[in-house]
């Protein structure tokens, strides 16, 4: 394989999932699975990822890549990884079919529905990078070697999702592997989380939007046995919640925030369309002329004045910064400490431009308002 370039790293670590964000059911796992395939195919396979958006068409997707020196059809091949059939599983059990466990029907629904970029399921996972398995960060190094930031990229995708959650409301999340239940926890804006009394090997919060998570045992190796399975099955045909819940930020003792101010319900999202991230020239937040570029593109893209000073440190002393002042401010300044409130400002500034990759129409005011409450100043 050919050394990989800059913008196919930054595309692989951007990489967000499978399907369609609107979907009502999102499945998020720990990380994409790589078993079966050589060294060869990996790597052939991480150059094409280096061409992928950050949400792609499960099989459109699969056919850039190859098992085998050969092509990765998904619709003609006979069997399927155990994530995907027990996705499948789930998701026709909650479409209310009354076969749902049949492993036929979920291998024809991987074939003509899974993660199809209109159909009714997303699909993710909290790491970036697929591995051959839970212990393995060959590929994660690689990529380290190859000019790549995969901790910093976890970091601030852990930060997307969430804030994409919080915009796309799905009324399902299923996370599968309760060995990584904090992490979970960490995406998902819930009230509060309990044992599932059902299944108690499956942990439900509810949605602060009215929505419901649950983390569940991983989906293989024979964790998710038939009795759990059709007791969760049951209870995703169960009624959710009534939804219109305020927005809140998670834990115990969350409270509204009180500076922000709730978007307009009938204002259209702002129509935008970024062709990549140039993660490398805006660099770590450190640098605030990096953080300049970051606030000249945002700008061509459709953020103002009026989103921009809800995600700013100032609004906590009731002062609305403008683009303009904070631009000037980072052309004088050398650096920013890391961590500290120009720094964070750069994350949340590069938050609202992953999501507009991953969304041509986003509401920056009410993306500036959950890149603020998702990441305070200190």
């Amino acid at each position: 394989m050919s050394a990989l370039l800059q913008e196919e790293i930054d595309r692989i670590l951007g990489f967000l999932g499978y399907g369609n964000l609107a979907a009502p059911l999102w499945f998020i796992g720990l990380e994409e699975g790589i078993g079966g395939m050589g060294d060869s195919d990996v790597r052939h396979n991480l150059k094409a990822r280096g061409q992928w958006a950050p949400v792609m068409d499960l099989p459109q997707s699969h056919m850039t890549l190859v098992q085998a020196g050969a092509p990765y059809d998904i619709r003609h091949r006979p069997s399927f990884t155990q994530v995907w059939t027990w996705i499948s599983k789930f998701a026709r059990a909650y479409h209310g079919a009354s076969n749902w466990d049949d492993l036929s029907a979920a291998k024809a629904y991987v074939r003509d529905r899974l993660g199809r970029s209109g159909g009714d399921v997303f699909m993710t996972y909290a790491m970036p990078i697929p591995e051959s398995g839970l212990h393995t960060r060959e590929w994660t190094d690689f990529l380290h070697r190859n000019g790549g930031s995969p901790n910093e990229a976890l970091a601030l995708r852990r930060f997307v999702l969430r804030t994409l959650i919080e915009q796309h409301r799905p009324k399902i999340v299923i996370c599968h592997g309760t060995t990584q239940t904090t992490a979970y926890q960490s995406l998902l804006p819930a009230a509060n989380w309990n044992a599932l009394a059902m299944a108690p090997q499956v942990i439900t919060g509810t949605a602060v939007y009215g929505g419901r998570f649950f983390i569940t045992p991983f989906f293989g190796n024979g964790q998710m046995s038939d009795r759990l399975a059709h007791a969760f099955a049951r209870e995703l045909r169960r009624p959710a919640p009534s939804p219109g819940l305020p927005m809140v930020s998670p834990g115990k003792h969350a409270q509204l925030d009180r500076n922000a101010i709730p978007a307009a319900p009938n204002v259209p999202p702002i129509p935008v369309q970024v062709e990549r991230l140039r993660v490398q020239e805006y660099g770590d937040g450190t640098d605030p002329k990096g953080t300049v570029r970051l606030l000249d593109d945002l700008r061509k893209v459709g953020l103002d004045d009026d989103a921009f000073w809800q995600l700013h440190h100032k609004k906590l002393k009731g002062e609305r910064e403008t683009i303009r002042g904070f631009r000037s401010y980072c052309l004088k300044t050398q650096s920013f400490k890391p961590d500290q409130n120009n720094w964070r400002v750069h994350q949340r500034l590069l938050t609202l431009l992953r999501a507009c990759t991953a969304n041509p129409a986003v509401n920056f005011s009410d993306l500036a308002q959950q890149a603020f409450r998702n990441m305070p100043p200190v």
